[in-house]
């Protein structure tokens, strides 16, 4: 019970103590799995990218817009802030603009008065949208040698697994720990619930011909932090004070974990807002689950604003899957009249269940020597 709540813990796919949210989060944490591109998942996005450079497309990056501007109720075009790399400039939309910086920022973007014009309740969602329950906080690990995992003198399967979630101590610390994220209470979250991720355990490449490889942690911790004055804390002493009470947790299930650490770099909930604007209050979901920000109350891809779309904020949420980025192309496609064309023709897991006995044939095999060996 306590390991398969821990994903619905990290608030990932609903609020565990919201009516139906907590029963479809349970569900789907028993379907719940990871993957890796070779050389990390940033190789998916760079396919993506380069797909839509070799087809022609033009890509800019350091270029912050300042406003989309809307004429005659359609989005029309978008003109870059002042510390883009080309400031002021104005690019028009021949068809759509797709806006990926969640609800408060697109607001911002196309104006308040000009989105309540259309549509005065989307407008005050907009406003209001909940960020700040579920931040971010991640540490980065440069270890010497593998984690020495405590558990594989009875899990051996753990040496290979690449997703490992540090669940609650106990039952009651898995409700405790959801009521203690909606009071707000930074230091009794903490060390609860770590999704940790290690790269080296199934991508060769994730470690040097000396044995170093990076570990990544990731908790979600209410954004406030009241009991230090306010969200300006997370630049005090609590950054270095988390992290050293990180490096025990995870020396706690990994005896000598503290010893491996070369170096180690904390990303606060603010440190992930201030690179990326859509992460308000570190939360890069998109929007914090609520019995009213759930499913079918996300951002709509179609915005009421002609020509406007969504593609953070939405559901499901974006993740490396980029299930709510390809939703969006879905949708610009079909009213620019250019979904239904020969090449486009796959679906999402036609791969997966094609490649299924091949993916999980290393774990038959793992479970199997496993079991092999515990005979007498």
């Amino acid at each position: 019970r306590q390991t398969i709540v821990s994903p619905l813990a990290l608030h990932e796919h609903g609020a565990p103590l919201a009516r139906g949210q907590g029963a479809f989060g349970v569900a789907l944490s028993l379907y719940y799995t990871t993957g890796l591109s070779i050389g990390g998942n940033e190789a998916m996005v760079n396919a993506v990218v380069r797909s839509f450079l070799e087809n022609g497309g033009t890509l800019y990056t350091q270029c912050p817009v300042e406003r989309v501007e809307v004429v005659n109720g359609r989005a029309s075009a978008v003109v870059l802030g002042e510390d883009a790399a080309f400031p002021g400039e104005r690019f028009e939309a021949r068809r759509a603009i797709v806006s990926n910086v969640g609800a408060r920022e697109t607001l911002r973007l196309v104006g308040e008065e000009t989105m309540r014009g259309v549509d005065g309740r989307l407008a005050s969602r907009m406003k209001h949208w909940k960020m700040d329950m579920r931040g971010s906080t991640v540490t980065s690990w440069l270890l010497d040698g593998d984690i020495p995992w405590k558990s594989l003198a009875f899990d051996p399967l753990i040496a290979s697994a690449l997703l490992i979630y540090r669940a609650f101590d106990s039952w009651d610390g898995a409700k405790q720990y959801l009521v203690d994220m909606l009071a707000n209470d930074t230091w009794k979250s903490f060390g609860q619930v770590i999704e940790i991720l290690n790269y080296g355990a199934v991508d060769p490449n994730a470690v040097s011909p000396e044995g170093y490889r990076v570990i990544r942690g990731e908790e979600v911790l209410p954004y406030p932090l009241r009991e230090v004055g306010g969200a300006e804390g997370w630049d005090g002493p609590i950054r270095d004070e988390l992290l050293e009470k990180r490096h025990l947790t995870m020396d706690s299930i990994a005896p000598g974990f503290i010893d491996r650490i070369v170096d180690a770099y904390q990303w606060t909930p603010i440190d992930i807002w201030r690179t990326n604007r859509a992460a308000m209050f570190g939360q890069v979901l998109g929007g914090d689950f609520s019995e009213d920000q759930w499913m079918l109350d996300r951002m709509p891809y179609r915005m009421p604003i002609g020509g406007l779309y969504m593609s953070n904020g939405v559901w499901p949420a974006g993740l490396s899957w980029m299930a709510s980025g390809y939703n969006a192309a879905q949708i610009v496609a079909e009213d620019a009249s250019v979904r239904d064309r020969p090449w486009w023709n796959s679906r999402p897991s036609r791969w997966f269940t094609e490649n299924f006995a091949r993916l999980v044939a290393p774990v038959d095999e793992a479970v199997l020597a496993g079991v092999t060996e515990q005979q007498p």
